[in-house]
């Protein structure tokens, strides 16, 4: 596969991939995790896969936001 150049906040990609895979390793229920890396228009994709309960469409925007969760802290624990 060929290499994707760019200039990124070596910060911040390293912090999300590093939320994404240890949330996908702790609530993917043990099972293999796919990562995958594409480029095209001038722009990086990453994409994170695992089989976890997962989150509803209607939630999508909220996960964004500062210290947001889906489900009470009671439920599941994690950083939001």
């Amino acid at each position: 596969q060929p290499e994707i150049w760019g200039h990124w906040d070596r910060f911040r990609i390293e912090q999300v991939l590093n939320n994404l895979i240890s949330n996908a390793l702790k609530y993917g229920k043990g099972a293999p995790i796919h990562l995958n890396v594409q480029s095209g228009k001038g722009m990086a994709l990453i994409e994170v896969q695992d089989k976890g309960m997962g989150i509803a469409p209607e939630h999508h925007e909220r996960i964004f936001n500062r210290f947001e969760r889906i489900v009470p802290s009671t439920e599941v624990s994690g950083l939001g």
